[in-house]
């Protein structure tokens, strides 16, 4: 024969470790629903902007210069430079520029990232002006 009896500590115990984990479900639900807005910020930004993205190792051969460059001219352009992108291969040959995180560009020189640059963004669907 077993007796099943319920402990008023592991009752209480349990009652508590419930509680938590509804709070925790609402909250990350909240969460969620949170970073589906800022996903929506994030592309209706992305659709007025151009992100273009340069290594911080690539600045021997004058990428974030290049970048620079174009956006002080056209304000639609969001330039971030990082340690790393992860494109060792092409970062220590020629000056590269990521253009919204689908576009990798590369040239032989700096003067030729920058023409393919403005070439790339008279191309794109929706274009900051370009004069």
């Amino acid at each position: 024969m077993i007796l099943t009896m319920l402990d008023p500590k592991r009752l209480q115990a349990s009652t508590k470790f419930y509680q938590r984990y509804d709070k925790i479900i609402q909250e990350s639900f909240i969460l969620r629903l949170r970073g589906v807005d800022e996903i929506e910020a994030q592309e209706t930004k992305s659709q007025t902007t151009v992100r273009m993205e340069t290594c911080e190792n690539n600045r021997a051969h004058h990428s974030d210069d290049v970048v620079r460059r174009v956006s002080a001219h056209h304000p639609a352009i969001d330039h971030r430079e990082w340690e790393c992108l992860g494109h060792c291969h092409n970062c220590f040959r020629k000056p590269f520029v990521l253009v919204d995180e689908r576009i990798l560009l590369e040239a032989d020189c700096a003067e030729d990232l920058y023409e393919l640059l403005l070439y790339t963004l008279k191309s794109l669907e929706s274009p900051p002006l370009i004069t």
